[in-house]
Parts: structure tokens; sequence; C-alpha cells
């Protein structure tokens, strides 16, 4: 660090150290510090920590208040207890976070906790997160549990975890609000949480990897909007109501919608997540639909897989309808082959595995940023059909990072053949 950079440094931190100043009060040497100008007032102070004494000098500049040089003096000399010169860099940012009391020695334990599982989606993701385990020397053991959506269930598998002495935990939250007090009781027990996936409303974690949802869905609503050209009938289907992830989601879209007065919202349906699900539920839509639509706004792929089936079966022309969702591989397919309108937005599949690896730098003690904001990718219509692969499954979801080495490929095709994935 040069002698303009120490006191700019000086300054910055509303003090005019100079000379030995900066070098006592930072612990560096003082002999190319020396300043050009004598100073009117030396403070001088001793300090014991343990058996040790240290008699540091600091000079203040010409014109230092009273008030000033008090101020100085709480900054240049800690506390007895406190390790004399302990240094902390001027230009490590406060959203990053020590992590030095949470090291722990490896191999480690990691719980793992998800709202539900059993759609495409959370398999692909489940398989991200071990497969980046059983790769890492350092984790032993990745303790996985799902909650079919309830909260409570949530709440007792963490406490479960903190019985249990895990090293880390990982939470995707059932709900922003329910969990919220759960998280502070694992930071009252010393275990270093990452929440990730779905927000939570509590800042009783280490780090979170969470996607920016609202922006998601304002930018699916919007590209729908606007081909078809401001105007038209829409159906529009929600994941779960309640669920934070598909809150925000929602709220994007209203915020796109708001801004085309002549878009028709005609039908609502609840698909879950699910292809299955959502198939069901836009046949019970289909007799009061009117003859004409023009949108599906969904912000998952395999749900608005399911409705343009069933659309399909009831005589509508899909190609003539513009569809939203995530980039499940079926909806590619039939924007490739039949030159379906789709635009996809990422829904980060790998955001548990990144979750993991910040998880991992915790416990070695690196800092971390509080909160890691992973934007998702957006497709177009033409992107869509560049992206589609006839090779793969049409249930995969094609942000996963599996697609691109043969071994992803072949473990993506093993694992939706095992659970029964088209």
């Amino acid at each position: 660090m040069t002698e303009i950079s120490r006191r700019k440094y000086a300054q910055s931190a509303g003090i005019a150290i100079v000379g030995v100043a900066a070098g006592a009060a930072i612990g560096y040497g003082a002999s190319s510090l020396r300043p050009s100008v004598a100073p009117e007032r030396v403070v001088t102070q001793t300090v014991t920590a343990g058996e040790k004494t240290v008699t540091k000098t600091v000079e203040a500049g010409a014109g230092i208040s009273a008030e000033e040089l008090e101020k100085l003096k709480e900054r240049a000399f800690p506390p007895a207890d406190v390790t004399p010169y302990r240094w902390k860099a001027p230009w490590l940012p406060k959203y990053f976070v020590d992590t030095r009391k949470w090291i722990r020695e490896p191999p480690w334990v990691i719980g793992f906790t998800v709202p539900f599982m059993g759609n495409n989606w959370k398999a692909i993701y489940q398989a991200e997160v071990l497969e980046w385990a059983k790769n890492n020397p350092k984790v032993e053991e990745v303790i996985w549990i799902h909650h079919n959506n309830d909260a409570s269930d949530q709440i007792a598998g963490i406490r479960d975890f903190v019985s249990k002495g895990v090293d880390g935990i990982v939470v995707d939250c059932a709900s922003a609000t329910a969990l919220a007090g759960v998280y502070k009781e694992v930071w009252d027990a010393g275990i270093p949480l990452v929440s990730t996936t779905d927000p939570i409303d509590s800042t009783y974690y280490v780090s979170a990897t969470v996607p920016s949802l609202e922006d998601r869905g304002y930018k699916l609503a919007k590209g729908m909007c606007e081909l078809m050209g401001g105007r038209g009938n829409i159906i529009r289907f929600w994941g779960m109501k309640g669920a934070s992830w598909e809150e925000l989601n929602q709220i994007g879209f209203d915020l796109a919608l708001a801004e085309y007065p002549e878009v028709k919202t005609v039908a609502t349906g609840v698909g879950l997540w699910d292809y299955t699900e959502s198939k069901k539920a836009m046949r019970e839509l289909i007799p009061a639909l009117p003859e004409k639509i023009d949108g599906i706004l969904s912000d998952s792929g395999q749900m608005t897989l399911g409705i343009a089936d069933a659309l399909e079966e009831a005589g509508f022309d899909v190609s003539k309808i513009v569809m939203t969702g995530d980039p499940t591989n079926g909806n590619l397919l039939r924007a490739k082959k039949e030159n379906l309108r789709y635009i996809a937005a990422g829904a980060n599949v790998y955001e548990g595995r990144e979750a993991c690896k910040v998880l991992s730098n915790v416990l070695e003690g690196i800092p971390v940023q509080k909160n890691y904001p992973f934007e998702c990718r957006i497709w177009g219509p033409e992107e869509c059909k560049k992206l589609a692969d006839p090779d793969l499954p049409r249930l995969v979801d094609m942000d996963t990072t599996f697609i691109y080495y043969e071994k992803g490929r072949k473990l993506l095709k093993d694992l939706f053949m095992a659970l029964g994935f088209e």
C-alpha cells in the first residue's frame, strides 16, 4: 500500500492519521510514512494484553477538534482485552460475512431440506446437489429431507438437524414467514445456515442464494404480451398459492400485465408445478373458455406442457398461442417442430448446488456474501428452438448443467427412467 493510498484510507475513515499514527494503528512500519508537516498534537496510550504491554503513539494532524480527537483515540486504541494491531482490510465490503467462527474440520455432514419432491425439476435439483457432494472429498454426507409442502414439518426437520449436530444446513423454505423463527434457533445453536431458492423473511442466515423472481415473472409476462401484440385473451396458472417462489413470480406477472390493459385473463388454474396436475386442471377449465386463446402465462415449463396438451386435445391450435415457462425440453421441441412461440425463463435448477458450495466456503472460514441474487436466464422463441434436444427426455429442464457433458446427459436419462418421467 503506497503512502498516498494510506492517507486516502485514513481520510475515508473520518480521521486524519499520518506518520507514526498510520504505522501504529494498523501494525505497519513507520519509516516510510513520516509526515512532511509537524503535527500539533501527540496522543500516547499504554495497552496491556495478557503479559504484553504496548505503548502506541498517534500523531493527529493540524486543526483536529477535541471531539475528533476522542473518536481518533477510540479507533486507534482498542480495549485492553483486545489483541493490539488486529487489522481489517478497509476495502472489504460490508455485504461480506466473516465466517471464521463457523470453521469445521472436514469431512462434513450437511443437512439439506426442501418443501417437496416429486416433480422433474426437483429431481434434477437434488441430483445437482448430490452429484456435487459425491465428488467433494470434504463432504461425508448430505442428509436430504422433504416435507410435502408442510411448513410445520419442515421446522421439525430443521430442529432435528440441530439436535443431530450437523456441520451446516441448507434450507429451501416452504414459507417465507413460517420458518423465520427456526432460522434464529439454528443461528443461536451456532450452526451455519445457507438459505436458497425460496426467499425467507429473516436475517438469521449466513448467506443466501436466491433467484430474482419478481424480475423473472415480469420478463416472462412482458415477453408474452409483446408477442401477442399487446392484446388478447390469456390463461394464467399458479404453481402453488402461498409459496414464496410462486408469490414473487406472480408479482412480476402483475407488474407486466398492468402495462397492457388490453390483455385479458379469461381463466386461472393451479398446476402444482406438475405436468399431470396442470393437464387435469386445464381440462376442467376448457368448457368455459372463449373460442380464441392468445397466451398461456405460467412460470413452469412442465405446467405449460400439460396445459398445451390439454388444449390441443380439445381442438385448440396451440401453434398460435404464445406460451411461457421454464426451459422444459418438451416445450422447446414443440417450438422447434411446430414453430411454437415459447418464452422460457430459467428457474436456476443448479441453485441448491451453489448453496452447498457457499456453505463449504463458510465451513472453511472463507468470507462469503450475505446474499447472492441469481438472475434467471431468458430464452426467446428462436433461442428456445436452438436449446431443444431430441436426445433427452421431454420433461428435462434444460437450464441444468448436466446437459453440457456426456456423463451428465447419461445421468439425466437414467434418473428420468428410474423415476418414470417422460
